[in-house]
């Protein structure tokens, strides 16, 4: 299994940023050992990134959990005024590379590792023309069923996990959680 968090870091989330490190913290002491490669840690701006290698030993996990915390408290990974991201880049290039990972299974007649994806927004989503995170969803999980077949197992759970109470926010998420499936795409869990 490939565990990855995606930390949406505009402006917007400034607020929420002790409550998305505790998170995430609470998660990856929780997930420990699900991706035997380590958690990945990627943020909507910056080249700030944790790329999971976890090693067996203790001393290694231990190092793996400081990593994460210290891009969590980089300067280049926080939320600062005037930081506008767009969540859809982001996801899209998660997207681009768990199908090439699936393409390339597909070729040595084996099942790509699932994925975990869980994106920390607020939802807000203000430097987006278009907020339409929800056909970016449907397009790729098209692209992986034309790869994998019909979905027998679910290789891909992706969750929104909302901070703040933005009303307009909300309702995308919402839309997220409940119209997807009249796409044609499986469950995906939204909180």
């Amino acid at each position: 299994m490939w565990v990855k968090f995606l930390v949406d870091n505009a402006a917007t989330m400034k607020p929420h940023w002790y409550e998305v490190t505790y998170l995430l913290d609470t998660l990856v002491m929780k997930a420990r050992g699900q991706d035997k490669n380590g958690m990945d840690l990627q943020f909507t701006s910056g080249q700030v990134t944790v790329d999971g290698w976890e090693g067996s030993s203790k001393m290694m996990r231990r190092f793996r959990d400081d990593k994460i915390k210290a891009a969590m408290k980089h300067s280049d990974a926080k939320p600062i005024d005037g930081n506008h991201t767009d969540l859809t880049i982001s996801l899209g290039n998660i997207f681009y590379a768990y199908l090439s990972e699936a393409r390339r299974s597909k070729q040595f007649n084996r099942s790509p590792k699932n994925l975990t994806l869980i994106v920390f927004t607020d939802g807000i989503w203000d430097a987006m023309k278009n907020k339409d995170v929800k056909s970016l969803i449907v397009t790729f999980a098209k692209e992986l069923k034309d790869i994998l077949g019909d979905f027998k197992k679910r290789p891909v759970s992706i969750e929104f996990v909302q901070f703040g109470d933005d009303e307009d926010a909300s309702y995308r998420l919402w839309i997220l959680d409940n119209h997807l499936i009249f796409e044609g795409v499986p469950h995906v869990y939204i909180s």
